[in-house]
């Protein structure tokens, strides 16, 4: 099985036409033409890339450009339009502008996973895209041609649920996640499905410079999390409430700590509302409507010492609605706050909290170890098996090393490889096709004067000595001296007289292999011939 999930090494934008009938069955059930032809989408999707700015991020962000038009290139305002998984979750719903344009962004896991997306308007045939492999793309930009069904008038007839809007928000009950509720239309759940887990290192900022394993074992199980996040918007895409559940799951650790959120926003108020729950499923304590502004520092768990198998939920509703992109992005900002030390732990490339104790040194790193540049906060887009005491996560998940020091482009569904070593990454580069002869036991005299040849050929598959189309050079194990070999056309030449250099051996095994420009070879299956010089 191949457990390498390769994200690409280059930036490529690119331009297609998407044909829509074959691989876009409408998802209604009306069975109308489409006036005899097929729409044409505009895609310019951008793959994504990876540098050194890598932070152990397994939830990726993807932007979104899309134009939707009809066939006389006219755009559509208001189109809905929403995000399955490939089980059918849904998890983004968002409408188009007045000018029929959408620009925001979602969050996909690593592991690679092909999204559906449908679109739906009440005056046009329904669509629904395949998006292969989504969340190798950074971008994806789109312009979709939606067609008039024939008969308008029977596709409602068909499908009643177009024109029903109970909350009279312009969002149809069907597409209305809130179809009572005239402030509330669209839910997005971070993740899709099960939960995120967050796991930590707690000793922060502490470490060795000559043993990184001093004070950072790494076994992310010093206090393990998982959580869910709900975002709900009106009808206009604009944030109105963000809602959220926690589960403390491991505490590994001697220290104990406090467990929370931080939400930056300036200029504005909301109403908090926080309720803790035993294991068992009971209402222990929590407040309702507190007025927070400028930000919400929100505890989850006050003490994880007391707080396992515990869960928490909260709800943070604005007084006035907020641009998404005015808010904070997944998976948001979930910090560990070390009581023992007083210092508070996040994500890499978070802030410190407001009046933080944290060194100001801190800074430099933001969160991420100055030895060995791990994380001491690792976040993973589903419910984790996290390592045992003292065990790395190297060792559990050995895939995890090949991620790492990729930044990020190789095994990014690592999470996924419990007890699995899938072994280093192909660098991308294939290794030519290997080398053949005409003889692998050839007779050549040793005392003649001429000199005498055998030519080594490679292989070749429709016309190519290597996959990549590489530049395939010949080479060899070590040589006598009467022997040559032409690295570039194959060419063994046996010298002539060669006892001038010295007796030669009767017979000898030479391994001959190619290789290719950028240095893959075909060692491992080296071709050999058994030269035998005779004396007459």
């Amino acid at each position: 099985m191949e457990y390498i999930r390769k994200f690409t090494l280059l930036t490529v934008v690119f331009i297609i036409l998407i044909v829509a009938c074959g691989l876009e069955p409408p998802i209604q059930n009306y069975n109308g033409s489409i006036n005899g032809y097929i729409p044409a989408d505009r895609s310019s999707d951008v793959l994504r890339t990876f540098g050194n700015d890598f932070n152990y991020e397994t939830l990726l962000p993807v932007v979104i450009d899309f134009e939707f038009i009809n066939s006389s290139k006219e755009r559509i305002p208001e189109v809905v339009f929403s995000f399955l998984t490939s089980s059918g979750e849904i998890f983004f719903t968002a409408k188009s502008d007045d000018e029929g344009i959408f620009h925001g962004k979602v969050f996909l896991p690593s592991m690679a996973e092909d999204i559906i997306l449908t679109i739906q308007h009440s005056d046009y045939n329904d669509r629904q895209v395949l998006l292969e492999d989504m969340v190798l793309y950074s971008e994806i930009n789109r312009r979709f041609t939606l067609l008039v069904p024939d008969n308008v008038a029977m596709k409602l007839y068909n499908n009643p649920q177009d024109l029903n809007d109970s909350d009279g928000d312009g969002i149809t009950d069907e597409q209305d996640a809130f179809p009572d509720d005239e402030k509330r239309a669209f839910l997005v759940r971070v993740p899709a499905e099960e939960n995120l887990t967050l796991a930590y290192e707690d000793l922060f900022p502490r470490y060795d410079s000559q043993d990184p394993t001093k004070f950072f074992d790494a076994d992310f199980n010093d206090f393990v999390v998982q959580y869910f996040i709900e975002e709900i918007y009106n009808a206009d895409n604009e944030l109105v409430e963000v809602k959220g559940n926690a589960k403390a799951v491991a505490k590994l650790a001697g220290y104990s700590h406090t467990f929370g959120m931080y939400f930056p926003f300036e200029a504005l108020n909301a109403k908090l509302s926080v309720s803790y729950f035993s294991k068992t499923g009971r209402r222990i304590w929590g407040y309702k409507d507190k007025t927070v502004s400028d930000g919400a520092n929100i505890v989850l768990f006050w003490n994880t010492k007391y707080a396992l198998d515990e869960y928490s939920e909260f709800t943070l509703q604005f007084t006035e609605p907020l641009k998404r992109e005015n808010f904070i992005d997944p998976p948001y900002d979930p910090y560990l706050l070390v009581l023992n030390t007083g210092y508070d732990i996040h994500m890499l490339g978070k802030d410190p909290l407001p009046n933080s104790k944290n060194p100001t040194e801190t800074d430099e790193f933001k969160f991420r170890h100055p030895v060995n540049g791990m994380p001491w906060a690792l976040n993973v887009p589903m419910n984790w098996e996290y390592p045992a005491e003292l065990e790395h996560i190297e060792n559990l998940y050995p895939a995890f090393k090949y991620w790492r020091e990729s930044n990020g482009e190789y095994y990014p569904d690592w999470y996924l490889m419990k007890g699995i070593d899938p072994g280093p990454p192909s660098t991308g580069n294939n290794p030519p096709y290997p080398v053949t002869g005409p003889d692998q036991k050839p007779v050549f005299n040793a005392y003649t004067s001429a000199d005498q040849y055998y030519q080594l050929e490679i292989q070749e598959v429709d016309d190519q000595k290597d996959p990549d189309g590489d530049v395939v050079y010949f080479r060899s194990s070590e040589l006598p001296s009467y022997m040559k070999l032409d690295s570039e056309e194959g060419l063994v030449t046996i010298l002539g007289d060669p006892l001038f250099a010295g007796p030669p051996k009767e017979t000898m095994e030479v391994e001959f292999w190619s290789e290719d420009e950028q240095g893959a070879d075909t060692k491992d299956e080296a071709y050999v011939v058994k030269f035998t010089l005779k004396s007459s």
